[in-house]
């Protein structure tokens, strides 16, 4: 039985979807990470953040939330009201980068 269990979880990841980055994905996300390392290893200093790049580091990270959410097919959302919820967050989110 628990063998069964196991294949019955590898069956769910055995489809999905892989992410494929782009030139500018990657800058995006590598731009963000230099953020969280500057914020892990604070030290004193000033901040300035054009909201150019910030909205493209939004956009970039909501396209991978998308896609690992709702298009990899490594979530199992039988929960129909949080897969609701998280989609009315995403829109949001993403709605709120193109206002600015």
């Amino acid at each position: 039985m628990a063998l069964s269990g196991k294949l019955m979880t590898f069956s769910i990841y055995y489809n999905s979807q892989a992410f494929t980055s782009t030139p500018s994905g990657d800058s995006n996300i590598r731009f963000l990470n230099s953020l969280r390392n500057d914020f892990i290893h604070f030290q004193p200093q000033g901040w300035s953040i054009s909201t150019d790049i910030f909205m493209g580091v939004l956009r970039e990270s909501l396209n991978v939330i998308k896609l690992l959410v709702f298009e990899s097919g490594n979530i199992d959302w039988s929960n129909n009201d949080l897969s609701t919820l998280v989609k009315e967050l995403i829109s949001r989110l993403d709605s709120f980068s193109l206002e600015i």
